[in-house]
């Protein structure tokens, strides 16, 4: 039976540089519920199987994910993969190891940009001719807002914000037959200082 991913885990700068694409944070995000066959996640993702072989042995070297299950199939062998935690939290303070400052900082704005490049691909499919903000109501929330007070209220703040990440967690997926298609939503908080006045 497959482990269910641990709580939440600091990335290491290796992980950081791993995760610096947004295709390999789709294969994780793919991977985080249930163990999944890298063919199932090239299908659930629209990907060629192919293609995603060498990522995801680069996120299993580095323990992004970990195998949690092989099943023989027709003269092969399927190897079904989890991600090693639900939550990994990055920022330069996390990071362990020799690299220098700036090789931190760099990895970690690779990782920010990569999560901001699957975000705007995910916004930008969805409001396109013909895409779901046409036709379900409420199936987009976009806002920005700007917060003025002292770092000490700010990381308040950030407690509150993982705890109801924490909470959405917990949450079951959904299950069963239903009359409507279950659908993955995703959630991108970044929350730091800003110029705005």
């Amino acid at each position: 039976m497959p482990r269910r991913p641990q709580k939440d885990a600091a990335a290491d700068l290796n992980q950081i540089r791993v995760l610096a694409d947004p295709l390999r944070l789709r294969i994780l995000g793919a991977m985080a519920r249930e163990p999944r066959t890298t063919k199932q996640v090239a299908e659930l993702l629209g990907e060629n199987h192919t293609r995603l072989y060498h990522h995801v042995q680069a996120m299993e070297r580095v323990k992004l994910i970990r195998l949690v299950e092989t099943r023989a199939k027709r003269g092969t062998v399927e190897k079904y993969y989890q991600a090693a935690a639900a939550r990994f939290d990055a920022g330069i303070s996390t990071f362990s190891g020799a690299a220098s400052t700036e090789e931190k900082l760099a990895s970690l704005q690779a990782l920010i940009n990569a999560i901001l490049d699957a975000t705007r691909r995910d916004v930008l499919l969805h409001v396109q001719p013909g895409g779901p903000v046409q036709t379900e109501q409420g199936s987009l929330l976009a806002t920005r807002l700007v917060y003025r007070g002292s770092p000490k209220r700010a990381q308040a703040i950030q407690r509150r914000i993982g705890r109801l990440l924490e909470q959405l967690k917990k949450l079951p997926p959904a299950a069963g037959k239903s009359a409507k298609p279950v659908r993955c939503w995703a959630l991108n908080i970044i929350f730091c200082p800003t110029d705005d006045t």
